[in-house]
């Protein structure tokens, strides 16, 4: 587990501060967050058990402490007396999308392989992701469209 969240993603909202009577209960059963997205579990006052269910690892978070949780990692939280925590979600820019489909990701440094990308699906999402980013550079950008058209 660490504490850092990788380099490029943008902020996506955040939840209420929560308290041990508040903390949903899909937060303390086993759930993962979608690819691309990324969150800060904030213990602000107290503190909550970190459960990775991938490794069994349990890791006790104590204000002011935090835990990155990253895309897909099967995990739940558990209650440890009382607690007041919030969550910050992070996601990948568009353009980030959009370069880590085609086998880069300039600020993060992670290179995927585009050929295991591409097929099924995955390759379908991503040369749609990639079609929306090219029409918004040309409305956006009027001039791009004329330096595109010859």
């Amino acid at each position: 587990m660490t504490n850092r969240l990788p380099e490029g993603l943008l902020p996506g909202g955040t939840s209420p501060v929560f308290t041990e009577d508040t903390l949903p209960a899909a937060r303390q059963a086993k759930h993962t967050l979608a690819p691309g997205h990324w969150a800060a579990l904030n213990v602000l006052e107290g503190s909550l058990r970190f459960v990775n269910l991938d490794t069994g690892e349990e890791r006790l978070i104590s204000a002011p402490d935090l835990v990155t949780i990253h895309p897909g990692l099967p995990l739940r939280v558990a209650i440890e007396g009382r607690v007041r925590c919030r969550i910050d979600f992070y996601s990948w820019s568009l353009l980030n999308n959009a370069a880590r489909c085609f086998g880069s990701v300039a600020r993060c440094g992670e290179n995927v392989d585009a050929s295991s990308v591409l097929d099924g699906a995955g390759g379908q999402k991503c040369a749609r992701r990639a079609a929306r980013l090219r029409t918004r550079e040309t409305t956006d950008n009027p001039a791009a469209e004329s330096k595109a058209s010859p």
